[in-house]
């Protein structure tokens, strides 16, 4: 009788011990298997129609990324991340961000130059920083930002922040995406997937 109840805890531990490791195991295999659902399905998300976004290697211009959408005759509906800074005195930024802000495509909606958001001075660099959204950036957009780079005496750093908002023909979307990531200059591209929100 001694013996029987001594060995009743190990024969407590032992099946806890095998019960917790059958269910570690079920677990394990249970994401496994979720993950590869996830795989799976990762084709048959949803996305915007006609919406693709594409990621710019850090060391790129904007002028060099532009040229690449271009040559493919695919309006940019948006570029942003992009960062610039300034050869004019600190004492200009207040005329810079009103040079900018007469830019429509800079003065758009919420997105227009603002001091001490996308236009303030870097102390990094001793500079002032400029980092606009730009929108709807067909070719002559394009071109007048060039000039504005130059009245603005702005030049371009690297940064790996540097997004374009594409419109591609509906249905090419994938197509799109497959043809920009084997660019060199690209470091990424995506249709614009829908997001699930789940009420808590």
């Amino acid at each position: 009788m001694y013996l029987y109840r001594n060995l009743l805890p190990v024969r407590y531990i032992l099946y806890y011990s095998v019960f917790f490791l059958v269910m570690l195991f079920s677990c394990e295999n249970d994401e496994k298997a979720d993950n590869k659902k996830e795989a799976q399905l990762g084709g048959e998300r949803e996305f915007v129609p006609g919406d693709l976004s594409i990621g710019i290697v850090d060391s790129v211009t904007i002028k060099e990324a532009w040229q690449l959408v271009n040559s493919f005759d695919l309006k940019i509906t948006d570029a942003w991340g992009h960062k610039y800074l300034s050869n004019l005195p600190y004492d200009s930024i207040d005329y810079i961000i009103s040079y900018l802000n007469k830019k429509p495509y800079i003065n758009y909606g919420m997105w227009k130059a603002v001091k001490n958001g996308n236009v303030y001075f870097d102390r990094n660099f001793n500079k002032i920083s400029v980092s606009c959204r730009l929108s709807n950036v067909l070719p002559e957009i394009q071109e007048d930002w060039f000039k504005v780079v130059e009245v603005l005496k702005l030049y371009e750093v690297p940064t790996n922040t540097k997004v374009f908002y594409l419109n591609v023909s509906v249905g090419y979307e994938l197509l799109w995406k497959d043809t920009f990531e084997d660019e060199k200059i690209i470091r990424w591209a995506s249709p614009n997937y829908y997001s699930e929100i789940h009420p808590f």
